[in-house]
């Protein structure tokens, strides 16, 4: 499954209500094949990419702004030699952006509307400093293109579906909810990409989940935070931090519980910071619905808020989901402690599907912080040393976009915090004495709040271990 913060384009042939998906082996799949999707990130799209905007644009005046990303993805099938653009002979070239420019106005009108919208993903770029929002479209070839079938197959989802257990955990959110509702309920393709639309459809990931992206009160990059209601007979909330009702209005949330209020048994917190429980006592006194967390996030609450816990969450406590709706098991969520992050951090591991909502405790492609006067480096080493010996699939995290779970990222994120330590200790040495400078000198290329937070976590780590030791407003190393 990919990172789903841009354009995912699925290649697939729709006949007769058949589904038929090109799929290409990778190496390490869960699967025999996998289907052939990726991610237009930020970072993809390239100055050529707006100057063949801007000459499409000025050429035939009829493409409008959202069709940038569809130009985008169209060169990446391009590029990725997924298909092949039919070229006249005196216009023949290599060159992907120039291949489209070539395209006379009808095939490529043609080409562009068929990637129908399905919905959209925004991720924080610190490039520039500002939300990005992508659309991600579904692709069905027009027949101005080839499908290039070399090592590629085709594959029927009924009997893909057939063969392999659970096959929506291997896939991306918008692939699974295209298939429910197309395959599973018999809508036509038109009657499909409208039903995309609908919040709660939008919202939907697979079967008894959903995930409600919401603006937080907090400073970028994680000012977007992630809400997921998960169950079946019995759902729950996790981590409802959303800025205002406004916001949950927006996503579709509110909408979400007042259909379906009488199934919700309650709210569960990673931990306790703002943006992941500032909507609590709103959805407890308006909705009734009771609040869980640990008994250092309670007390934490208790000391900066008003917000009160009904119950606590302790270490291998199992949650009751009811029946599965995937397995002939009883589906659970099982607690897991997490401290580090903030003291009482912990996490839900989804038993059936090796689903971690992780909270703030492992994002994707960024360091994990360490919240200075509530958490704790030393519990923070050994609880990711934990997540490596947990039946793990794919991390929800707090933040960001779902992915798939990397071993190789655990371990990265082990060998960071040991080379800040050294950093920091050679930086002091140096002659760099101030919280300021050690940060500024150790995390260059970080967003400022994150670098000061990790350098007064290392530096309280080196004060208990008696390396360094501090006088007035200045650190220096223990000799």
């Amino acid at each position: 499954m990919n990172s789903v913060d841009g354009v995912s384009l699925v290649i697939g042939d729709i006949c007769k209500r058949d589904i038929r998906f090109l799929l290409e082996k990778r190496k390490n799949s869960l699967l025999p094949y996998s289907p052939y999707c990726f991610s237009t990130v930020f970072g993809d799209i390239t100055e050529e990419d707006k100057q063949l905007f801007e000459k499409i644009k000025k050429k035939y005046g009829l493409i409008t702004t959202d069709m940038f990303y569809r130009l985008v993805g169209l060169r990446i099938l391009i590029q990725k030699e997924l298909i092949i653009i039919q070229q006249r002979k005196e216009e023949e070239t290599n060159n992907p952006q120039e291949q489209i420019h070539n395209i006379d106005q009808f095939q490529l009108c043609l080409f562009l509307h068929s990637m129908h919208e399905c919905g959209e993903y925004s991720f924080f770029s610190e490039k520039i400093n500002k939300q990005i929002v992508i659309k991600q479209y579904f692709f069905t070839p027009p027949y101005s293109v080839k499908i290039k079938k070399r090592n590629t197959k085709w594959f029927n989802f009924n009997k893909l579906s057939k063969k392999i257990n659970n096959l929506n955990i291997h896939l991306d959110p918008l692939s699974n909810l295209f298939f429910e509702i197309f395959y599973d309920r018999k809508f036509n393709l038109f009657e499909t990409i409208k039903r995309l639309e609908y919040k709660e459809e939008k919202s939907k990931i697979n079967p008894s989940l959903w995930l409600f992206k919401h603006k937080s009160p907090i400073v970028p990059p994680d000012n977007y935070i992630n809400t997921f209601v998960v169950g079946n007979k019995y759902k729950y909330i996790i981590d409802p931090g959303a800025d205002s009702k406004k916001e949950m209005i927006k996503s579709g949330f509110l909408d979400f519980i007042e259909n379906h209020v009488t199934e919700i048994d309650g709210i569960l917190l990673s931990h306790g910071h703002l943006d992941h429980c500032n909507q609590i006592d709103f959805l407890r006194k308006n909705y009734g619905i009771p609040v869980f967390s640990s008994k250092n996030t309670a007390k934490k609450l208790l000391e900066k808020t008003n917000f009160k816990i009904n119950g606590f969450l302790n270490d291998n406590q199992l949650i009751d989901l009811g029946n599965s709706p995937f397995s002939k098991k009883r589906w659970y969520l099982k607690v897991i402690n997490l401290n580090g992050h903030t003291k009482g951090s912990i996490g839900f591991l989804d038993m059936n599907r090796g689903f971690l909502f992780s909270g703030d405790f492992i994002l994707e492609g960024r360091q994990t912080i360490v919240d200075p006067n509530y958490g704790s480096l030393v519990d923070l080493r050994r609880n990711i040393k934990k997540l490596l010996k947990l039946n793990i699939t794919f991390i929800h995290p707090g933040h960001g976009d779902i992915f798939k779970f990397d071993r190789k990222w655990v371990k990265t994120n082990l060998t960071l915090l040991d080379n800040q330590e050294e950093k920091i200790k050679e930086s002091i040495e140096s002659g760099y004495s101030s919280i300021e400078e050690i940060t500024k000198h150790v995390f260059s290329d970080s967003t400022a709040h994150i670098g000061r937070f990790l350098t007064l976590a290392h530096i309280q780590h080196l004060e208990e271990k008696n390396v360094v030791i501090k006088r007035g407003e200045d650190y220096f190393l223990n000799k």
